[in-house]
């Protein structure tokens, strides 16, 4: 058993995020383990669609969706706010993909908590202005990984629910919590759990 092993706190006082960067034919997720002491990567990784059938491939990023919940397990999920944008078609198909994944938390009973892009951005990079790219770069940096999380829905997600974890961080500090904040260094492989296969 390690030394860093041997850090970790009770599990009573872990909460799993989970990110979801929505997606009408691509969908990333990142999971989180919010402890006491640090913050783990636990999973991160993509739900492709495939088919030409609207219908079918909101079907299949739900499909996928429910079984990364399932298997992780989270608390909560952090997604971002309602995307208001000069192309009507795009964000309708946004607003039908981020509808799957509200729907799916609903349906495990997993709280949803959202965040404006500016927020995620200001919580990861320290401006709500930052481009994709320094948001890859920083998930990189702050979870320890070995290399920038791809692709970008993935680092997308896993931004989400860093920006939750440093809320439930913050909100601990006010109630008076004096423990620091670690990172603990694991690193699962990218994975895409399709939902049509």
């Amino acid at each position: 058993m390690t030394g860093r092993a041997e850090a970790r706190v009770a599990p009573e006082s872990e909460t799993i995020v989970m990110g979801i960067d929505p997606g009408s034919r691509v969908a990333g997720y990142g999971v989180l383990r919010k402890m006491r002491r640090g913050i783990e990567t636990v999973a991160f990784g993509v739900v492709t669609a495939k088919g030409n059938d609207r219908g079918r491939r909101l079907k299949s990023i739900f499909d996928g969706l429910q079984a990364v919940i399932a298997e992780r397990r989270p608390d909560c999920i952090s997604i971002e706010e309602t995307f208001y944008g000069k192309n009507v078609k795009a964000a309708i198909m946004m607003g039908e993909a981020r509808g799957v994944a509200v729907l799916t938390a609903a349906l495990n009973n997993v709280p949803v908590v959202e965040y404006s892009p500016r927020e995620v951005k200001k919580a990861v990079v320290g401006m709500g202005s930052a481009h994709k790219e320094q948001v890859q770069q920083m998930m990189k940096s702050l979870l320890r990984l070995d290399a920038i999380p791809e692709p970008e829905d993935a680092a997308d997600a896993l931004a989400l629910a860093f920006c939750h974890c440093n809320r439930l961080a913050f909100e601990e500090k006010i109630a008076g919590s004096r423990n620091p904040i670690r990172i603990y260094r694991s690193i699962p492989p990218p994975s895409d759990k399709s939902g049509e296969k």
